[in-house]
Order: structure tokens, then C-alpha cells, then sequence
């Protein structure tokens, strides 16, 4: 059994560079993953036909657009288990606050 069969991983920026490695690796230890990205639809795109991962665009600054890109995500893949931000620190904060149940692991590269 892969160590993260059954678990949810929301990686915001998900969808290429630092962010893109993590949604990758998460993918192959068995998580059911979503990347989150900010405004490169066919990028975004090529990503989800190369990966097979699930894409969705909301900017992680805005509250009511993380509430909402969350609850897609809950949707979709269930409840959100691990956490995963690519943006700075200031950027963050909307989307860790607009979910009530608490990730089992949040993963943050935002720097200080």
C-alpha cells in the first residue's frame, strides 16, 4: 500500500516548478491530488492531460476565491488531509483559514 493511499493534498502553485515536483511526488505515494494555480489556463491544462492531476484556479489572496476553490476540491477528491503552499507567506493565510477541518499535515515553502 502506497504511505498516502486515501489521502487529499491541495498544493497551491501547484502547477509547475517547486509546486508542480510536490503535486508529482504526493501523486506517487498514493494521495489524490489538486493543484491550485493563478491565471495560466493552458498551462494548468498541459499539466492535468501530462499528470492526470485536478486543476483549479482561484487566487489564494482572496478569501471568498479560497473558500470557494476549496470547496471544489472537497468536492471532488474529498476532504483536504495535506496542505501544501507555494506562494509567500502573505499570500497564504486566505486559503488556510477558509477550511473548517484541520489538514493532518500542512507543507509550506513560503518564506519568512
Amino acid at each position: 500500500m502506497d504511505p498516502l493511499e486515501g489521502r487529499v493534498a491541495l498544493v497551491t502553485g501547484g502547477t509547475t516548478g517547486i509546486g508542480a515536483a510536490i503535486c508529482e511526488a504526493l501523486q506517487a505515494m498514493g494521495a489524490r491530488v489538486a493543484a491550485t494555480y493563478a491565471g495560466n489556463t493552458e498551462r494548468a491544462a498541459a499539466f492535468t492531460t501530462r499528470t492526470g492531476i485536478k486543476t483549479y484556479s482561484f487566487s489564494v489572496a482572496d478569501h471568498d476565491a479560497c473558500a470557494a476553490g476549496v470547496a471544489a476540491v472537497t468536492r471532488d477528491l474529498g476532504p483536504i488531509d495535506i496542505w501544501s503552499t507555494m506562494p509567500e507567506l502573505a499570500r497564504c493565510a486566505p486559503v488556510a483559514t477558509v477550511y473548517k477541518r484541520r489538514p493532518t499535515t500542512f507543507v509550506s515553502s513560503c518564506s519568512s
